[in-house]
């Protein structure tokens, strides 16, 4: 298993030049970018562990193509978006992202969700803290398959100050998701 230990603080984010809906984009700064391909292969069993991001657009950014990727006591501070993102097409289950563990990652003060995973398949979200987002703490939503969401503590989110500017989000938000379990959180003040 590749292993990236460091304790990263990343104040200005590596710019990656993508298209976007057609449109070249030179404006999405991620910290830690991860995505895996048919063409040139899948992102397998990387671990990233004790990694500090703060600011970007997003602070983890995983998409489809990768398998086998934990994210171990990272903090996520005040990305524009999500603090962790992980997300893959609705459309083509054959390249989701899957079994995929966010384990005591500390997710605060983003512009969306602290943790967002949406189209994957096996994501354990575990002993996290999701504290002072914009809209939910933790989304599992659009055809996600077999999450489990345990232990983790979501409070003080919902805040609307952020990309998203709205007051009617939760702690846990569940959606469109099949063979989910979401047992042993605590959520205040969302």
């Amino acid at each position: 298993m590749q292993k990236y230990t460091h304790n990263i603080i990343s104040i200005n984010p590596v710019q990656v030049d993508t298209i976007y809906k057609g449109v070249r984009n030179p404006v999405f700064k991620y910290n830690m970018f991860c995505a895996g391909n048919r063409t040139n292969g899948w992102n397998t069993n990387i671990s990233f562990e004790n990694i500090t991001t703060k600011g970007g657009v997003y602070g983890f950014y995983l998409l489809e193509g990768n398998d086998g990727i934990n994210i171990k006591h990272c903090v996520c501070d005040s990305a524009y978006i999500d603090g962790i993102c992980i997300q893959s097409q609705l459309e083509d289950t054959s390249i989701c992202a899957r079994n995929v563990v966010v384990d005591s990652a500390y997710c605060h003060y983003n512009g969306r969700q602290g943790i967002d995973t949406r189209g994957n398949l096996n994501v354990t979200i575990k002993n996290s803290h999701c504290l002072y987002n914009a809209a939910s703490g933790i989304q599992v939503e659009a055809g996600n398959r077999n999450c489990l969401v345990e232990d983790n503590e979501s409070s003080e989110n919902s805040r609307g100050k952020g990309f998203v500017n709205s007051t009617y989000e939760t702690g846990i938000w569940i959606f469109n998701s099949t063979n989910s379990i979401v047992r042993r959180n605590i959520m205040e003040n969302n």
